[in-house]
């Protein structure tokens, strides 16, 4: 399984790179803030008696992303990523641990030859894991997520950035907003957010 999935790794990564092609690689990490407390709680600071409080929110952590786009000779693209945010307290008496897994799939337009608007579907699901104090939590195990929707604003500091078959490697500033929630024995968690990031293509 693992040299199948090196092999299909290789491939697109080839593809991409190829002088010619109108693929390229996505990469991007930021800061998000949002979303319901599923879990507000308190842990004991490493090699200290000090008390620490913390929240656990599905919308508040740094998400990171990495993906594919294919861009068409006129002002579309097309993107698909995977991501993953982790948020992870620990302390002396336990940790908990936060985890996000996403799915993406966006539209681009380009507004200037740097400016890009884009507008996606998205996938989540999350699970919380604890260990010490926090293995037995109520707020524990799996939550499911509903679909979501994106809505993205990027600027492309590259000259000639959005270009088809540009081979120039790209940074861009991002904001996005992130609209879904999750779903635990009955109980709905709102996880919108903002997001403020970096993109890079190559």
């Amino acid at each position: 399984m693992k040299s199948w999935v090196a092999l299909v790794l290789g491939l697109w990564l080839s593809l991409a790179h190829a002088d010619d092609s109108p693929w390229r690689v996505y990469a991007a990490g930021g800061i998000a803030t949002g979303g319901d407390t599923i879990l507000h709680s308190r842990i004991i600071q490493d090699g200290t008696n000090t008390t620490v409080p913390f929240d656990i929110k599905p919308g508040t952590g740094i998400p990171m992303r990495l993906g594919a786009e294919y861009r068409f000779s006129g002002p579309l693209a097309v993107r698909a990523s995977v991501g993953r945010m982790i948020t992870d307290p620990s302390g002396y008496n336990g940790s908990v641990t936060f985890t996000a897994t996403t799915t993406e799939v966006m539209g681009l337009f380009n507004l200037t030859n740097a400016l890009r608007l884009g507008l996606g579907a998205r996938q989540s699901t999350a699970v919380i894991q604890g260990t010490g104090v926090a293995e037995n939590w109520y707020a524990v195990g799996t939550y499911e997520g509903k679909n979501g929707a994106v809505i993205e604003a990027q600027y492309l500091f590259s000259k000639g950035a959005t270009h088809s078959k540009s081979r120039q490697p790209e940074v861009g500033v991002t904001l996005r907003l992130v609209t879904e929630s999750f779903l635990r024995n009955g109980v709905s968690f709102n996880g919108d957010h903002y997001e403020v990031g970096l993109g890079l293509y190559f």
